[in-house]
């Protein structure tokens, strides 16, 4: 086991690494750079020949393990010069990189980094030359299988005698007093090994698998860590009790990986330094960490390094020395508010991410990192300006930069040709890049959100074809925003027909637009993936596009609309299917007289001065209108037998229900259930309209005098089954003529405070009653015969 996972960060991994290097030593930046530059080839070339015969030592490798130091000691010089060829190919890389953005131009420094390259090429060279020489060096095989002995061996295999775990204790960690029972277990996955050989050769410590989190603290990493001499992995994450590392850290000169996240560490021991191979730190969450060491700057084979949700206030001068790292995460660092400047020094930065820190302004000197990939700075509430040489980043594919406050973007972003998602672009009103400049990022996928289109100028060459946002064929979300009352509606109209998205479009939301009518690609059925919609302040507009065309549109949102008619001669929405209308205080009219033919679900919500005006929807299935301020509520539902069921809560226009029922298209003859309640307008229940209802619940409806609207005898109501009365106080009668409900088997009355009367000849028109319940009738005086 432990042979193992040394090798796994050993042989395996190294042998992984040169296959890596194998491709970048081919690729065309660094090939090309040789050839342009009139570099030595011949050292490359026998680079590449030294790496395949070290790469077969390690492949041999793989099955063994190193028993004697001289050959480890081996081994870590054949990393370092893997390492250092590493950095010699990103430092060609970001040459290469640096001289497409600048032109090609030339000066008296290229001739000074050609002959750098060249001198630390040939000592690469010389060094895996030695170390190819030196290859002969004995190992030790240890196995627990005899066929691997006896395939393996040179000599006769000697069998050790296996140690017994008190052995294990007494030999190999003295001093660890609070071994517990766990650790017990994890050190016999090493026996049948040597006391020396587990005492220098741990080298991965997984303390979270190891012992429990409230029995580690700062002695026990003292007693520890100088044991561990050859340790390459550390991870204490989680572990609060540990507020300090001992300087003794100073003998894992081996470390490759530390993991501190959530502990409560103050500081790094200046000592870090000491491992020099450190490719790996990770110190998220330490609530207690302010500062870094200067020292820190020696880890020159530093890959990765997240302070993420640390308290630190700056970076350290020094980690402008770290030549090799590629990954930062600053993310939710909130009392970091500058980085700096020399940031610009680690060329080879591919990933970086402030995301949540209070910066105000990036240093200058980050646009030339040329090697970078992804920016975030997601809400950076305080970040006000990008760099101006943020068009040099020519390798940039991720830019996030929602939620922060800048308001233009910075020149000539149209260079970034590789970017693929950029979250939002804003218009400067003079300065910055323009909307010509977004529509050279041909490669945006994903979402984006366009603000500030006030700003693009009314110059011809403002509003030429080369917008080209239609040519964007990855991108499925487009957010266009204006801000301001616009000077001419006529040139908003126009801005925004030369904003016409890709077919492929899936979400639009068009806010403060100005203009009186929309572009003519708004609606237009050739945008059949559209399945969401928010149109948004836009005041002026008298009416809306044919959006019933979208035929895949399931969500549309409207607030601060007055009016929603469509144009005279098209039919609106003749595919839609839902329609949802919500935060609309001002809307009086919803597509009047309009037939929406295929919707079966009509919800509108927070509109609380639409009464009446409704679109007809023949095969309707449900309707749910609620003014959002909990006074009005309407829900219109198809019942299994196909026929409708109808809840109104608080709906102070009860009086029209009827007709708002008929006019969405559900005739009063499909009606079977009625739920009325809170209704304070409603004096008069028209039961008479209602053939078909089988059940109807009238409760706290304060005004409710009748149940009919008429005096005389009601037709047979023959499909009536149950009558809820409850709560109604101004119930005096019911009609003169009774209830013929000859199938009526329940009747419930109750808290009616001025009921007086029952109705008449329950006995003859009531054969079905099965249930009658009465309750709270303070002033019911006849009781019918019979």
């Amino acid at each position: 086991m432990a042979s193992a996972t040394a090798l796994a960060i050993g042989g395996s991994f190294l042998s992984a690494f040169l296959q890596v290097l194998f491709d970048r030593m081919a690729s065309r930046e660094v090939l090309g750079f040789f050839k342009e530059r009139k570099l030595n080839d011949r050292l490359l070339r026998k680079l590449k020949v030294l790496m395949i015969a070290v790469n077969g030592v390690l492949d041999d490798a793989e099955e063994k393990q190193i028993a004697k130091p001289a050959v480890e000691m081996w081994v870590n010089e054949l990393k370092d010069a893997v390492y250092e060829a590493d950095d010699l190919l990103d430092e060609i890389s970001y040459e290469a990189l640096r001289s497409e953005v600048e032109g090609g131009s030339r000066s008296s420094a290229d001739q000074r980094v050609k002959e750098e390259i060249e001198t630390k090429l040939g000592e690469i060279v010389d060094a895996l030359e030695y170390l190819s020489l030196a290859r002969g060096s004995k190992i030790l095989v240890t196995t627990r299988i005899e066929s691997v002995a006896s395939v393996r061996a040179t000599v006769s295999a000697h069998r050790l005698q296996e140690l017994t775990a008190d052995d294990c204790f007494g030999g190999c960690l003295q001093n660890m007093h609070l071994m517990m029972e766990v650790a017990v277990n994890f050190l016999r996955t090493f026996l049948p090994l040597s006391e020396a050989w587990l005492r220098n050769q741990i080298n991965v410590l997984p303390v979270s698998r190891v012992w429990p989190r409230n029995e580690i603290d700062n002695k026990v990493t003292h007693d520890l860590l100088p044991r561990l001499t050859r340790l390459r992995v550390l991870s204490l994450v989680n572990y609060s009790n540990v507020a300090e590392l001992p300087d003794s850290m100073g003998k894992l000169k081996h470390l490759r990986y530390l993991n501190l996240s959530a502990t409560s560490i103050k500081r790094l021991p200046e000592v870090v330094s000491a491992a020099y191979h450190l490719q790996t730190l990770i110190l998220e969450n330490c609530k207690e960490l302010v500062e870094l060491p200067d020292s820190v700057g020696h880890l020159k084979h530093l890959l990765y390094a997240s302070l993420k949700g640390s308290k630190i206030k700056m970076l350290p001068e020094s980690m402008s020395t770290l030549y090799s790292l590629q990954t930062l995460v600053l993310e939710d660092c909130r009392h970091l508010v500058r980085l700096p400047h020399s940031i610009g020094n680690l060329k080879r930065l591919r990933y970086v991410t402030l995301k949540g820190t209070t910066i105000k302004k990036l240093p200058a000197s980050m646009g030339g990192l040329c090697d970078l990939q992804t920016l975030i700075l997601r809400l950076c509430i305080d970040l006000i300006e990008l760099p101006d040489d943020m068009g040099r980043l020519i390798n940039l594919s991720h830019l996030d930069i929602e939620g922060t406050k800048l308001s233009k973007m910075p020149q000539h972003m149209g260079k970034l040709t590789k970017l693929q998602n950029l979250s939002d672009f804003f218009l400067g009103k003079d300065t910055g890049s323009s909307i010509q400049e977004l529509g050279k990022l041909q490669h945006l996928q994903g979402g984006l959100n366009i603000w500030n289109l006030q700003n693009v100028g009314s110059a011809p060459d403002a509003l030429q074809d080369n917008m080209k946002v239609k040519g964007m064929k990855h991108l499925k979300s487009l957010n266009l925003m204006w801000d301001g009352d616009p000077n001419d509606s006529g040139h908003v109209r126009h801005v925004l027909d030369k904003l016409e998205p890709d077919v492929n479009m899936e979400y639009l939301f068009i806010y403060g637009y100005g203009g009186t009518r929309f572009a003519d690609w708004v609606g237009d059925s050739s945008f059949s993936r559209i399945v969401s919609m928010e149109l948004s302040r836009c005041k002026y507009c008298t009416s809306l596009p044919p959006l019933g065309q979208l035929g895949s549109l399931k969500e549309l949102t409207m607030p601060e609309w007055r009016e929603w008619i469509s144009d005279r001669g098209m039919q609106a929405f003749p595919c839609l299917q839902k329609l949802c209308i919500s935060g609309c205080p001002y809307l009086r009219k919803v597509l009047s007289n309009h037939r929406l033919p295929s919707l079966t679900t009509l919800e509108i919500e927070g509109c609380r001065q639409l009464l009446t005006s409704f679109p007809r929807c023949p095969i309707i299935d449900e309707v749910k209108l609620d003014d959002g301020f909990g006074f009005r509520h309407l829900l219109l539902g198809r019942l299994p037998s196909g026929m409708h069921s109808l809840e109104a809560d608080r709906c102070y226009s009860t009086g029209s229900i009827p007709k708002e029922i008929e006019q969405i298209g559900c005739f009063l003859t499909t009606l079977e259930e009625i739920e009325m309640e809170n209704c304070d307008s409603l004096k008069c229940f028209q039961l008479e309209l209602f053939p078909r209802l089988k059940i109807l619940r009238i409760s706290k409806c304060s005004n409710l005098e009748f149940i009919c609207e008429h005096e005389g005898p009601l037709e047979d109501l023959t499909s009536l089954n149950s009558l809820k009365i409850w709560e109604c106080p101004k119930l005096v009668s019911f009609p003169k003529g009774g209830l013929p409900a000859s199938c009526l088997t329940e009747l419930q009355l109750f808290d009616c405070a001025n009921l007086k009367s029952l109705p008449v000849h329950m006995d003859a028109l009531l054969p079905s009653l099965e249930d009658l319940r009465l309750f709270l009738l303070p002033k019911l005086e006849v009781f019918p015969e019979g």
